[in-house]
This record gives C-alpha cells, structure tokens and sequence, in this order.
C-alpha cells in the first residue's frame, strides 16, 4: 500500500496493577481479495464507557472488473458492513457503493498498487462482536466476504492499558511531535524492505515517567524467541503514541505465521504493566496471493521446471530455503521485474487451479493429460466432441491451437478420465507469451 496516513489498531491489550488480559484480535488475509479491519481506540472523552471503532476498508482494483465504456474504464462495487453482539443481534449495518472512473488501463490492472477506501466510525460498548463485510463486484456478479471477531473493552476501568500493535513500513515524526505514518495492513511484512515498525498507544494514568519496552518475535513452530530487544522510554500522563524497529531479517523467510510481542514493564523491574500481541510472517506477495502449500507448489511445477530444477528446490535443508529457491525461480520468468506482481506466476497457478477444478478424474486435475495439455497451453482455440458409438466406447475430444497444435483425448472407461492418444503428446514446458 502506499502512504496511507490513517491510524488503525489491530491487537487490545490491557493490563493494571491487578490484572492481565490478552483480548486478542488476528488480521486474517489468507486471500488478498480486499482488506477489512476494525480499528478500537479509547474514547478521547473520559466521561464516556464506550469504545471508539473505526471501519477501515480497501478494496484494491486488481479485484474488480472494469468496462470500457465512452473511452473510460467504469468499475462498480458494493460494501456490505454489518456488526453483532453475542447475541446475533445486529447493532451496526451500512452498504457502500462506490463507481470508479478511470482514464488508464494500467490503473485497472492496479499496476502501481491502486485502490479504493472506506471508512467510517462508530461506538460500541465493552463486550464481544462480529463484523461482517460482503464485497460484490457489480460488473462480474463475483462475491466476497470477510469477518473479524473484536473484543470491545471499557478502558476507563484500567488506570493503565496499551492498544493494539499497527505495523508500519515507515514512520516520520513531524515538527509538533505528531506522527506521520505508512500503516501495513497485512500481517505479512514479504513487501517491507529492511525493517518495520511496531506502533501502539499506551494509557498512563498511573503517574508513570519511565517504562521498559520488551519487543520479542516468537518462531510459533520451534516455540524459539528469534528476536530480543529491550528499549526504555519516557512517557507522560494520558495517551501515549509509541514505535519499536525491527529489523526484517529477524523474521523467517516463511509462509507461517509467527508472534510479535510487546510487553510493558516498570523500568527496572519485571513487573508487567500491559502487553500486546500479533501474528506476522515474512512471505512475498505472490507467495502469499497464490501458494497455499509450497510442497505441492512445488512439484507443480513439472510443466514449467526441468526435474533438476525441481530436486533442487526440493532438497534445500528447510521451507525457508525452499521459498527462496522457488521464489529465484519464478524471478527469472518474471515479465515485469520490479513490479509487485509475477504476471507468469499468476497465469501459472491460475491454470492449475482451473485444471483442479476441471480435468479431475483418477488424479488431480492438474495430473491429467488435459490438465497437462491445459497449463502449458492454455485454453484451446476450438473443443470438438464426438459421442460414443455402438463400435466403440470411446468418446473422444479434439483440442485445436491456432499455433499448430492439435491434441486428441479419449475417454475408453466413460467416466471422465481423458486420455491423450498416441501418438500425441507435450514435449514443451510452459511459457508466458503475453
């Protein structure tokens, strides 16, 4: 994302003298359709119970569907956003509808990481809800939905208490002291070059001058700390806008989740005043868009690697080193280098996704000899059928390619399981054409 200069939280954590709660809230971002988050602060007014939620929504173009209508690109879309309380009952609801004009067909295709934002505020008092967002693409009818629980809490029973934490990719501060901020809306740091940050806000009205900062990444799988740092700031009474660096080499190259903790301690003492914490995990985009499983990403890529290539990813000595190796690959195929996007990677898997969805028979679709001829070829310029006759019970079906290749499948057992005839058969690997 670029420059968004807005403040959302994602984690709540409280703590007092007496008591420590882990109220705990994960960004879930499995696919990247479009983003969600529900953003709780501490009401700036202290007379009021409630909590402060702020609605953030980004809906990038690469996910709608653009016309060209009038010598403009049209994009239509609606936000659906409802809340409830435990009880199912609805205490929030609003629809968005937004229409995009666009003069650029680069911008369509989101090229320079373009979107559009929604957001809006609403109170909510201390207790645990759901929100709710479904996305429809008006132009391609495509549907899509996201949820996040949030656990809504009363800071003004807590003379002491820390917010969530945002990661950021930059932070500025300004003249007067304010904060000039590039939230990271993902859990995924893959994009940030070098290091990020940590930002979070603590509530002081305990008189506290001095605090210690612990800041820890946890490696989930091993249960190792991979990260230690211990910083000490000033602060004074009220609210509180903090930020820890870290470096992002600390953080495995992985498409597993890992812990970011904050904790909040008396200076010079291991008393524990409040803490925070988040997932986070260090995968590139097209990883993170795409790859579900890298094991069987990798063995899918029998139509476009050669088996050396293949066992030597295969054999690095962990998934961390497999990533990387299969990410260089990808690399060199890339089209556009320097872009956040591996136009050859997408078309790739998207093929595979079709053929699993398509071609499956005995095997995985991709598996198939359509499935075969499908991903190295794409889809074909002409499909003739021809049915079963009393001769024979075979069906068979032509695949024509306008680049002069003709594939011939038949299905001997009826049920689906295509097979190529000899003597056809794919001696090319895969290749981006565009």
């Amino acid at each position: 994302m670029k420059k968004i200069i807005l403040l959302f939280i994602f984690i709540i954590s409280i703590s007092s003298s007496n008591l420590f709660v882990f109220a705990e809230e994960v960004l879930e971002l499995d696919e990247e359709s479009f983003y969600l988050d529900a953003i709780i602060f501490k009401d700036t007014n202290p007379s009021n119970d409630s909590a402060k939620i702020d609605i953030f929504a980004v809906i990038p173009n690469k996910t709608l569907t653009f016309a060209y209508v009038d010598n403009k690109y049209l994009s239509k879309f609606s936000l659906y956003i409802t809340v409830t309380d435990i009880n199912n009952k609805i205490v929030f609801s609003k629809t968005y509808n937004k229409k995009i004009v666009l003069d650029d067909y680069n911008k369509t295709l989101g090229t320079n990481s373009e979107f559009t934002k929604i957001m809006d505020r609403f109170y909510l008092f201390e207790g645990n809800y759901k929100i709710h967002a479904y996305f429809t693409d008006l132009l391609s009818k495509t549907e899509y939905d996201k949820h996040r629980n949030i656990n809504v809490i009363n800071f003004n029973k807590f003379p002491f208490s820390a917010s969530g934490i945002l990661l950021l990719s930059n932070i500025e501060e300004t003249e007067n002291g304010k904060y000039l901020i590039t939230p990271h809306i993902s859990d995924n740091i893959g994009s940030i070059h070098d290091y990020f940050f940590a930002f979070f806000e603590i509530y002081n009205y305990l008189n506290y001058k001095e605090i210690q900062i612990v800041s820890e990444v946890i490696n989930i799988a091993k249960d190792t700390t991979i990260y230690y740092n211990i910083s000490e700031k000033n602060i004074k009474d009220g609210i509180n806008q903090l930020y820890v660096r870290i470096p992002k080499e600390n953080i495995t190259y992985s498409n597993k989740n890992n812990i970011l903790r904050i904790t909040i301690k008396e200076k010079n003492s291991d008393k524990i005043l409040a803490a925070a914490q988040r997932t986070i995990k260090n995968q590139s985009y097209f990883i993170s868009k795409i790859i579900k499983d890298l094991p069987i990403a990798i063995k899918q890529l029998r139509y476009v690697a050669t088996n050396a290539e293949i066992k030597e990813i295969e054999s690095a000595k962990d998934e961390n080193q497999q990533q990387k190796l299969f990410e260089e690959f990808w690399n060199k195929l890339d089209p556009t280098p320097g872009t956040d996007r591996n136009e050859a990677l997408e078309e790739y898997y998207s093929r595979i996704e079709y053929a699993n969805k398509n071609f499956k028979s005995y095997a995985e679709g991709w598996l198939t000899d359509k499935g075969n001829v499908y991903i190295v070829y794409g889809p074909p310029d002409l499909i003739e059928n021809s049915n079963a006759s009393y001769s024979s019970n075979r069906t068979y079906e032509k695949w024509t390619y306008y680049s002069n290749h003709v594939f011939l499948f038949y299905d001997a057992s009826g049920f689906g399981d295509f097979r190529l005839s000899n003597p056809s058969f794919v001696s090319e690997k895969y290749k981006y054409n565009h």
